[in-house]
């Protein structure tokens, strides 16, 4: 494999990510031309060995990210399918497992939140074993995952132990998006979750 290869590999990469960022500025037909686009260059990118890690993961998180901006249930499942396909591919790579399985299990809560409660429980273990994956790959990669996970799952212990890990690695979004955070409803009104907060900007 030449220089000329591997460098065409980066700029695909590169063109890629900016027109995924330029798709979810858009909406609509634009943006599924954008995203279309975009997956065109990371399509390409993946046929070099040394990109084609990375390649699969932006992939898989343009699949997500047109999944979220869809306009039907079959297209927003679909997406998500191949999204978790792309995710399942790039794990296999080192240097993105941990936020491959990290993402994987971000569409598998998607998926989850789609199905009937019999298919959602299967998703959501699913998911969650991707997360603690991905957190033993990498500590704090899905501490705030596993808490949003956790929540869901009506398990407020190990979403309390995730927020307060996600905390200390320095990975929890800004207050006003937690406080916002549909996924932390169920322990949102308990006395430890704001406590967890205080100091968090």
């Amino acid at each position: 494999m030449n220089l000329f290869e591997n460098l065409s590999a980066k700029r695909q990469l590169k063109k890629g990510i900016a027109l995924t960022k330029k798709a979810m500025e858009s909406q609509g037909a634009a943006a599924d031309s954008l995203f279309a686009q975009a997956i065109a260059n990371f399509t390409a990118a993946s046929g070099n060995e040394k990109a084609k890690g990375q390649a699969l993961y932006r992939w898989g998180l343009a699949l997500y990210e047109q999944s979220q901006r869809a306009s039907s249930d079959g297209k927003v499942e679909e997406l998500l399918q191949q999204s978790c396909e792309k995710y399942a591919a790039a794990a296999e790579y080192k240097d993105q497992k941990a936020e491959a399985l990290n993402d994987w299990g971000v569409a598998l809560i998607a998926q989850a939140k789609m199905a009937d409660a019999e298919a959602a429980a299967t998703l959501f273990e699913q998911a969650k074993e991707k997360l603690l994956a991905a957190e033993q790959a990498f500590s704090g990669t899905a501490a705030y995952n596993l808490a949003c996970i956790s929540s869901l799952m009506n398990a407020p212990e190990d979403c309390q132990q995730y927020l307060q890990a996600a905390k200390q690695a320095g990975k929890l979004p800004p207050a006003a998006d937690i406080r916002q955070d549909q996924d932390l409803d169920n322990v949102r009104g308990l006395d430890w979750f704001e406590q967890t907060l205080k100091d968090v900007k």
